[in-house]
Formats: C-alpha cells, sequence, structure tokens
C-alpha cells in the first residue's frame, strides 16, 4: 500500500475505491471486538424487569424529537441525501465552479446534471449525487417562460397538475415537441 493510500481524515480513509468491504472492514473489526469485550465484562442490562432483557425503543421513537419524548436521532441516510442535494444545487447554479466542470467532463459532458443517468462503474460519490438529484427532480418544475427548453410532454411544467405534467397517454409516445411550439402562430 502506498502513503496515499494509508491517509486518513478523522480515522478514516481518505481515498475509498471499488472495495468498500477492504476499506472499511476495520470499522466493522473495532465493533466486534467492543461488542467481545462487553460480552466477557458483567454489567447491568438498563431497562431489564427481573433479568428478562433489555426493552427496545422502536425507530419512531427514537427518532422523535427530545421535547416530545423521544431520544433525538435523525435520518442519517436523509441527512446525506440532503447534504449531496446542496452540491448538486451548486453544479446547477454554478456550472464554472471547477467541481462542476469535473464532474460534467466525467458523468454528463453532452448533456447537463438533471438528465445525467448513473451508470455503470461510476464512482461512490457519483452515486450518492445521483440518488440526491432523483430526489431534487420529484419537487423541480419549470417556469414556463418562452418555452424552448421545456419537452411538453416529458418535463414538469404545468402549474395545475399535481405532478406538473402533461397526462401520459399512448398519443403522445416518442414525441419530443418542445412548449414554444404548442402556441399558435401569432399568439405568442
Amino acid at each position: 500500500m502506498t502513503a496515499l493510500e494509508d491517509s486518513k481524515y478523522l480515522e478514516l480513509p481518505s481515498l475509498v475505491g471499488r472495495s468498500k468491504k477492504r476499506v472499511f472492514g476495520f470499522i466493522k473489526d473495532k465493533v466486534w471486538q467492543r461488542i467481545q469485550g462487553w460480552k466477557a465484562k458483567p454489567i447491568s442490562k438498563a431497562g431489564a424487569d427481573n433479568n428478562k432483557g433489555i426493552k427496545w425503543l422502536s425507530w419512531d421513537n427514537m427518532s422523535r424529537p427530545m421535547c416530545k419524548g423521544g431520544l433525538g436521532f435523525r435520518n442519517l441516510h436523509g441527512f446525506n441525501i440532503a447534504l449531496l442535494g446542496k452540491h448538486c444545487w451548486k453544479f446547477i447554479h454554478q456550472p464554472r465552479a471547477l467541481v462542476s466542470r469535473v464532474f460534467k467532463a466525467r458523468y454528463f459532458e453532452n448533456t447537463c446534471l438533471l438528465q445525467a443517468q448513473k451508470g455503470s462503474g461510476s464512482s461512490f460519490i457519483w452515486a450518492g449525487l445521483h440518488e440526491a438529484k432523483q430526489a431534487l427532480l420529484k419537487g423541480f418544475r419549470w417556469v414556463l417562460g418562452d418555452g424552448e427548453d421545456i419537452v411538453a410532454v416529458k418535463d414538469q411544467w404545468l402549474r395545475k397538475k399535481s405532478d406538473f405534467r402533461v397526462e401520459s397517454s399512448y398519443l403522445y409516445e416518442g414525441r419530443n415537441e418542445k412548449v414554444s411550439q404548442l402556441f399558435l402562430p401569432g399568439t405568442k
């Protein structure tokens, strides 16, 4: 292993390759050793009645805010997606930033971030950004403007529809007209 492969930040590896098991295996080993140490020591079981075991809480109770009687745990997956979503937002609004240009060159060279595919063999970071992008897309919709960039039957642009889209129909399959093409001549 090289010095670069051994480098760590906050006791975690700086580089994560394809084999997550190999890179993060030491965490599993440390936790397992700690559990084995606990088994060897006689400890009292918190919340146990007559030594019948621990009274476990459901995730709903644990993730409830402390002011409402919970333990205040957060949904870490949702929190991670939110943070990655901020990066996606920066890619959209700061396309000239170095990180935006690097990811565009690597993952969505001929399209925009919102239309980029995950692809096979993508990095761990891109997979997370792609998942965050999918979450963002659920809330995005186009503001009409001139309609030159909006595909009428695929994009989200209608105001009074719950999903902001044209209702799907076999009549619209394969059609890619822009919203600007829907207007009659002289009515724009």
